[in-house]
């Protein structure tokens, strides 16, 4: 299939329906079957004709919670196919979460299994209008009558609304990002540019198709190439390269937690693996960085490349991505980008020098729509221009490719100086016992914010926090090495297995609240030696950040910076740090 072949989901289910009508589309390991693409497209109108007959109409959404499975697959693709919009649902977001999304999304007809239809149906009460709940299997499906989709298949536009995601939320409330069908095949078509994808390829989707991950870098790409996608309920370590050797898989995108329970379990030992290494092209890793080690240990332990990349919701999937061999791959980059224009900006949206740290925005097909029902918001996302605020932080090399330093709204503000606690998760993952970190910053009386860190170690492995301490200091220095490194079981993550930092606040504010008590045998805090912050002399820290900025403004000759204001990206460079450095 050649780029852009497509406009929306229903000209490419019918069209590889009437190319290539037997060929396998998805594959169920635990239902041991699959259905080819006249299949699908048979799932597809049975589906569409079967919600018309709910009494929905075209634009009506359709919210489901369920794992993987082929009819997850079918009702996710069918509802798109018959003018719907599907609203895929995380069961383990919690109440909260599931209670505002249901409420807000406008769903009438909720699908969902065993596991979780007490727990939809104890929602009830907290959603304004009536639901119906069809509970379902992820792979059988409800019995429906035959036939083709009629009053329901009126004729689609690319500018048609397809899809209804939420956040994680890890930022507040979930937000509903709405997706058009021209945007979701935009989205898949930059992946396979990306990947090099053919209908030869056969992907291992292990990730849920609730979190925009699955769609759009393995459904939706396999789907308009002519390829197919291998369907579990979920991961297993265990039956993961079973599954690859079994279905001859060519490539799998997963999340960096994944990959490191791989490299642990080591290589399969399975009689089938050599063939089936021999056909493997590559592995993808997004959804939160990927640490070099982790990076460095999967490709020595299983001799594939491991490709990172990195996407978001508002983007409608992936962004950035690193090239197949023989192009370079860079570890600690999720690539360049695909599909897209970008710039990178300082805080009031010029354009920085290339290799200066800025905010990434975003211009494309795929960007989405907006935020559902939440006008201020997307205007307020959204530059004059159309341009994507994506809120991360990067620089860009030479050769184009991006590296993230952090999320704007989670920088850390210790002493009027702006430190992005990503660099201090990656120096603590590169230590041989930490398995992940998450630094946060804390309320602090004289600093204002002080840094503080979470780790979990691998699986038998021993680090003191002295020892963790120690280390950062060499390859931080003392002011942005953290006050308090806590050893803890876990962090929390989102659908896709990304940490949420912000929520690591709230699981372990105990922690947190011990740590505020007065340090033992009269211990200070290690201060930045380019600041001249004596406990005794030194002004509030309100006090002391505006100074800091009054300096910055008159070094940079710019009329007014705020405390707030990340001071590099307004005019500041090495140069004119070391002068603000000589005047504090």
């Amino acid at each position: 299939m050649s780029e852009n072949t497509f406009r929306t989901i229903r000209e490419a289910v019918d069209a590889l329906a009437e190319l290539t009508p037997e060929a396998m589309f998805v594959i169920g390991p635990e239902a041991s079957r699959g259905l080819t693409f006249a299949e699908l497209q048979h799932q597809s109108n049975k589906i569409a004709r079967a919600l018309s007959n709910m009494g929905l109409a075209p634009g009506d959404k359709v919210s489901f919670l369920l794992d993987n499975g082929l009819f997850t697959t079918s009702l996710f693709l069918g509802t798109m196919y018959g003018g719907f919009v599907a609203v895929p649902l995380n069961p383990r977001a919690g109440r909260s979460h599931l209670a505002y999304a249901l409420e807000h999304c406008d769903a009438s007809v909720v699908f969902t299994s065993a596991d979780y239809v007490a727990e939809v149906d104890g929602l009830r009460s907290e959603v304004g209008r009536r639901l119906q709940i069809i509970e379902t299997d992820w792979d059988t499906g409800p019995h429906w009558p035959e036939g083709q989709c009629e009053g329901s298949c009126l004729e689609l536009s690319p500018h048609d609304d397809a899809l209804l995601i939420y956040t994680s939320g890890s930022t507040g409330r979930p937000k509903g990002v709405l997706l058009s069908h021209g945007n979701l095949i935009a989205a898949a078509y930059n992946v396979v540019a990306a990947h090099e994808l053919t209908p030869d390829d056969r992907s291992l989707c292990v990730l849920p198709l609730y979190h925009l991950n699955a769609p759009t870098v393995t459904l939706l790409p396999s789907l308009v190439v002519g390829a197919s996608v291998v369907m579990p309920h979920k991961f297993q370590v265990r039956a993961f390269w079973e599954w690859t050797i079994e279905y001859r898989c060519t490539w799998s995108a997963m999340a960096p937690t994944i990959v490191s329970q791989l490299v642990e379990s080591g290589v399969p030992g399975d009689a089938g693996w050599p063939e089936a290494h021999r056909r493997i092209r590559f592995m993808r890793s997004s959804s939160a960085p990927l640490p070099p080690a982790t990076q460095r240990g999967f490709e020595e332990a299983f001799r594939i490349p491991l490709i990172e990349a990195m996407g978001s919701t508002e983007a409608g999937g992936a962004i950035f991505s690193n090239p197949l061999p023989p192009h370079k791959n860079k570890m600690g980059s999720p690539g360049r980008a695909f599909g897209f224009e970008t710039r990178v900006v300082d805080s009031g949206g010029i354009d920085v020098p290339q290799g200066d740290p800025g905010e990434i925005l975003l211009r494309g097909p795929s960007v989405m729509k907006g935020y559902y029902k939440a006008p201020e918001e997307t205007r307020e996302v959204f530059t004059a221009e159309g341009w994507l605020r994506t809120g991360d932080l990067a620089r860009v090399d030479e050769e184009g490719y991006f590296f993230i330093v952090g999320r704007r709204k989670e920088l850390i503000i210790k002493g009027g100086v702006n430190i992005a606690p990503r660099q201090i998760d990656e120096v603590l993952e590169t230590q041989p016992a930490v398995l992940e970190a998450a630094a946060v910053g804390v309320p602090d009386d004289f600093l204002g914010e002080d840094v503080v860190a979470f780790v979990v170690l691998r699986t038998g492995a021993k680090a003191g926090q002295q020892e963790l301490l120690d280390f950062c200091e060499r390859q931080l220095g003392p002011f942005k090495t953290p006050s308090r490194i806590h050893i803890v079981t876990d962090l929390p993550k989102g659908p896709s297995g990304k940490v949420q930092r912000l929520r690591v606040i709230d699981r372990y504010r105990d922690l947190l609240q011990f740590d505020r008590q007065p340090p033992a045998n009269g211990a200070e805090t290690p201060q930045d030696p380019t600041l001249n912050l004596d406990p005794e002399s030194a002004p509030p820290p309100a006090q002391l950040a505006e100074q800091i900025a009054a300096v910055w403004a008159r070094v940079v000759k710019v009329d007014q910076i705020g405390v707030h204001d990340d001071f590099f990206e307004v005019g500041g460079s090495s140069l004119p740090a070391m002068q603000v450095i000589a005047e504090l």
